[in-house]
């Protein structure tokens, strides 16, 4: 069962937040990037597996905690 919903960008499912969070585990951000991490993480949903760029943020298991009931 799918229990994340991302405003703006919608429900994520655990593989697909395990994934993004492998593309972007490089990459620094200030604590407040919601937005930034929205953005990412739709263009992410969006884009063919395996073809995301990785060099975009950080601060991830934070953001879906956020939004996990």
């Amino acid at each position: 069962m799918v229990d994340t919903y991302v405003l703006g960008v919608g429900y994520v499912c655990y593989s697909c937040q395990e994934e993004f969070k492998l593309c972007v585990q490089r990459l620094t951000l200030p604590s407040n990037s919601d937005y930034l991490i929205r953005i990412n993480l739709k263009n992410f949903l969006n884009s063919e597996p395996g073809t995301y760029d990785t060099s975009t943020l950080k601060i991830i298991n934070d953001f879906f905690n956020k939004y996990t009931n």
